[in-house]
């Protein structure tokens, strides 16, 4: 059985940007797949390290 992570990461060069499950805007986490196109707000957290907020699938 598979735990459920509720994260995960788009790739965006140079580095992968992290998202949390709740960041989705118009689909279920469990909807996704990967390599599926997504558009996405890129955040910064205080420490200056980039993430992915208000995640669409295209």
């Amino acid at each position: 059985m598979l735990a459920f992570l509720p994260f995960g990461f788009i790739k965006h060069p140079p580095n992968n940007l992290f998202f949390h499950y709740t960041n989705l805007q118009d689909c279920n986490f469990e909807e996704l797949r990967p390599g599926d196109p997504v558009r996405f707000v890129i955040g910064e957290k205080e420490d200056g390290q980039e993430f992915a907020c208000r995640v669409y699938r295209n």
